[in-house]
């Protein structure tokens, strides 16, 4: 089998991978003229072919590519998009010096750089692979340079001045004689000395990060902040990627310090390499002769989770054998502590700020170094902290402050995108541009009236304070607060200068309610919202809710003590004991009509409901104890939820043949429980498509069996939660999911489902896991199981941003799985036994299938085919026993 082979060809990679990057450092050194990407092939020129007659379409370890005017080596088997991920090695630029070089000479950067002194950019790049024996370059750098010429500092060299941590050499790959390794926390960070003329600087920093989260700090000269490059993660500490950033610098000495704005510290800094006009390194400490030109203002806040509304101050004065002193004064305002101190009888003086969580000067941390007589330390958690101003003279001297206190009491809780409190974004969470905190941002769609969703709990009822911190590259944006459905008022995001810049909007005053409470922002413009980093809610003690509809624990169906309690049989129903008048659904609905906001509505009887079905209003907790059946009103659903918010269905046992058993449109914070549908025709659930989006919507058991249409379908749907649907013995479709994202699913399990159809156990039509123009995966299945019936999965129709970690499928009638026009679409692992092909398709109508990956994966007695192959197709690990195989790769 072609997999066979293909598997053996990857356990020889893996034998020889450490050797292959091993050499790696010392093989760069070599490429350093443009002689060295002569003859190499460029990308998507493949280097290797998977079997002896097949197509070249990968690397193997230790091949070189040329891609975009740069020399790359693949690390092992590769099809990758060289320079893309730590599959490759960036070798250098052909024509240009290696990038993993450490000499002192290098001037290339990846970064372009205006000519105004008041922007920066940043860009990053691959460097050097994991390595134990990488080259032991020079420790020092030159002192002097051409205007084209650069310099790189290594640590404990020249022109290296602190680091707030330590130097170790743990941790392979680095040069010199160890890496730079900040203590976790913010605010910590590393020094260095340079000097040159006015103008463009490029500074590059070889950096490892195995961490899974972004290490950013906030680059600063002479005490003026210049950016905020970012520090990803590099897959592990022994693997090195680079960071540039290109700034505008006065003339003189310029003391630069690089300090993390998040608690996790920097990530590993091996070297700073710098370029510029006449750049050298200058000895540490003394007053820089002249400040640098500050950038852009894009440093990110810290992600710290409480603020303050108090401040207290307070000053002393140290001397010191030269007689000197400084008088400091602390004051707290929200997340932040404003220093200000001023200093006398001392000359010609370096100052550095130092913090910590007692008055023992003992372990203190370096915070800052910098000019002037003020500085802020923003994004403090609660707490008590100390500070102290240390001047340094020309003959290094040294003069202390005395300690001064700050209190930061926390009255505010953050809430980050994807973090608890956040429900959902009708949008995406991106992180294209710099500057944010957490994982990324929320970028709503650019349309009037997509918004963002929290839910917040308040431990009393009372006023709290909403503020959002965002970034607005463009024109001026407009939004609404909307609480509990309420408007609470309008928010203008004026333009930032660029989407890497973040500002706060004004506090927006609400009142919130004692418990669980829904909090939207809503564009009021074509635009959508600008780029939401956070959302800080101030108050008593606000903190997360579950981002559900506020509901009861539920126990069992009935228990406790609901509002109205519907009991009795056919002509005689009792609400809450009392008898009422009419047939089953007038007793249902006389017990919605007598209950209030919130309350629970308790179905004990059954019964049914004919040719009448039920509307349900906002705000309420419903629930059929009994078994109602339900009959067929055209175009209906026996239990509706149409343009409502705040709806529970916890339970429901439901029998008949209705058009729809429920029927679901424009609904928000929408919770179904445990779905018991045991119908003989029509469809089970049903979010209908010519209804309003629904938003924010939570399934967790649905069992269905007997309908002649689908079991469970949406349409228009965004932010869905599905805990498991078990489909037995449908006409058509199990789950299927039409114009709906962002959707977590736990379990779809199918049997004898759409038999002799084209239907499918799950399928995802009509640009299902669309997001705008993209395909962004958004839409997640842990597992799939289908036995039997028509096909097991069917993606079509311009669907996609699909990952599935498991199937299970057997025993198929028509194709086990069909991917047809789809993009984005992942496949972890699993079984197809005893099915219909599994094939990967397209029709001429929409753009060609792509982006596909099929991965460990074992196929019996079943066929594989493409037809026609797709773009970007991958098949790995993937065994077929006893079947065709018609793949293109």
């Amino acid at each position: 089998m072609k997999y066979s082979s293909r598997l053996s060809l990857r356990k020889l990679v893996i034998h020889s991978l450490t050797m292959a990057m091993l050499a790696s450092t010392s093989l760069a050194a070599s490429l350093a003229s443009a002689a060295a990407c002569d003859g190499v092939n460029e990308y998507p020129n493949w280097t290797a072919k998977d079997w002896a007659g097949g197509e070249n379409n990968h690397a193997e370890a230790g091949d070189q590519m040329v891609y975009q005017s740069n020399l790359y080596q693949a690390n092992w088997y590769t099809n990758s998009v060289p320079g893309s991920d730590y599959s490759w090695t960036l070798l250098g630029a052909c024509g240009g010096s290696s990038s993993t070089s450490s000499s002192s000479s290098s001037s290339s950067s990846s970064s372009s750089s205006s000519s105004s002194s008041s922007s920066s950019s940043s860009s990053s790049s691959s460097s050097s692979s994991s390595s134990s024996s990488s080259s032991s370059s020079s420790s020092s750098s030159s002192s002097s340079s051409s205007s084209s010429g650069g310099i790189t500092i290594q640590e404990n060299g020249s022109g290296f001045c602190s680091v707030d941590g330590s130097i170790d050499s743990n941790n392979s790959g680095y040069t010199g004689a160890g890496f730079a390794n900040t203590a976790n926390a913010s605010g910590n960070g590393v020094d260095w000395a340079i000097s040159g003329d006015a103008g463009s600087y490029t500074l590059r920093w070889r950096y490892a990060n195995g961490s899974s989260g972004d290490r950013s700090g906030v680059l600063s000269a002479n005490g003026s902040n210049l950016g905020t490059p970012a520090f990803s993660g590099t897959g592990s500490w022994t693997s090195w990627n680079e960071q540039t950033i290109t700034v505008n610098l006065g003339s003189g000495k310029k003391n630069l310090r690089l300090a993390a704005n998040q608690g996790s510290g920097l990530g590993n800094i091996d070297y700073l390499e710098v370029s510029g006009p006449n750049v050298a390194t200058a000895n540490c400490g003394g007053d820089p002769s002249s400040s640098s030109s500050s950038s852009s203002s894009s440093s990110s806040s810290s992600s710290s989770s409480s603020s303050s509304s108090s401040s207290s101050s307070s000053s002393s004065s140290s001397s010191s054998s030269t007689g000197g002193s400084i008088s400091l004064s602390a004051n707290v305002s929200g997340y932040d502590v404003n220093l200000n101190w001023s200093v006398s009888g001392i000359d010609s003086y370096n100052q550095e700020v130092y913090r910590d969580t007692d008055s023992n000067p003992a372990g203190r941390v370096r915070i800052a170094s910098l000019a002037g007589n003020s500085y802020t330390d923003s994004g403090l958690a609660e707490g008590t902290y100390y500070y102290w101003i240390k001047a340094t003279d020309v003959d290094g001297n040294t003069t202390n402050s005395s300690a001064v206190q700050a209190n930061v009491l926390a009255t505010g809780v953050r809430f980050e995108e994807n973090s608890a409190g956040f429900c959902n974004v009708e949008g995406i969470i991106e992180s294209t541009h710099n500057g944010y905190t957490g994982s990324g941002y929320a970028n709503t769609d650019n349309a009037n009236g997509a918004g963002i969703n929290y839910e917040i709990y308040a431990p009393s009822a009372g006023t709290y304070t909403l503020t959002f911190t965002y970034a607005n590259g463009s024109t001026g944006r407009s939004g609404k607060v909307v609480v509990n459905n309420n408007s609470a008022g309008n928010l203008s995001f004026d333009s930032t200068g660029t989407w890497g810049t973040y500002s706060n909007t004004p506090a927006v005053s609400v009142s919130l309610k004692q418990g669980d409470n829904l909090i939207r922002l809503e564009a009021t413009s074509g635009e959508g919202l600008a780029n939401i980093d956070s959302l800080t809610v101030k108050g008593n003690s606000p903190s997360a809710a579950d981002c559900q509809f506020e509901d009861p624990d539920p126990g069992t169906c009935g228990g406790g003590s609901p509002a109205a309690k519907i009991t009795g049989n056919s002509g005689n129903y009792l609400l809450n004991g009392s008898s009422v008048s009419g047939n089953y659904r007038d007793a249902i609905v006389a017990g919605i009509n007598s209950v209030g906001s919130g309350d629970r509505v308790s179905v004990m009887a059954s019964g049914s409901l004919g040719s009448s079905y039920i509307d349900l209003p906002s705000n309420i907790v419903f629930e059929v104890c009994g078994t109602m059946d339900a009959g067929y009103v055209a175009g209906k659903g026996g239990i509706q939820v149409v343009n409502k918010d705040n709806v529970s269905i916890r339970y429901l046992k439901m029998t008949g043949s209705p058009y729809f058993g429920l029927l679901i449109g424009g609904a928000t914070n929408l919770h179904l429980g445990q779905m018991d549908m045991r119908m003989s025709g029509g469809l089970g659930i049903r979010f209908e498509r010519t209804m309003a989006e629904s938003k924010n919507v939570t399934i967790d058991y649905v069992y269905v069996s007997g309908t002649s249409n689908h079991g469970v379908e949406t349409w228009n749907v965004d932010g869905l939660k599905i805990g498991t649907v078990i489909a037995r013995d449908i006409g058509y479709t199990g789950l299927l999911l039409n114009n709906s994202r962002n959707a977590t699913i736990d379990l779809v399990d199918a049997n004898n489902v759409a038999t002799g159809t084209g239907y499918a156990a799950l399928r995802f039509a009509n640009r299902a896991g669309r997001v705008g123009s993209s395909y962004p995966t958004n839409i997640y299945v842990k597992k799939l199981i289908s036995r039997g019936g028509g096909r097991g999965l069917f993606c079509v129709s311009e669907s996609g941003g699909v990952e599935i970690d498991q199937i299970d499928i057997a025993d198929s009638g028509n194709n086990s799985a069909l991917i047809e026009n789809c993009y984005n679409v992942k496949i972890n692992k699993g079984t197809v036994k005893d099915s219909g092909e599994f094939r990967i398709a397209a029709r001429s109508e929409f753009d060609n299938t792509r982006d596909v990956s099929i991965s460990n994966v074992t196929f019996t007695n079943t066929n594989v085919r493409e037809s026609p192959c797709g773009d970007n197709v991958s098949w790995n690990n993937v065994d077929i026993n006893g079947g065709s195989d018609q793949t293109c790769n």
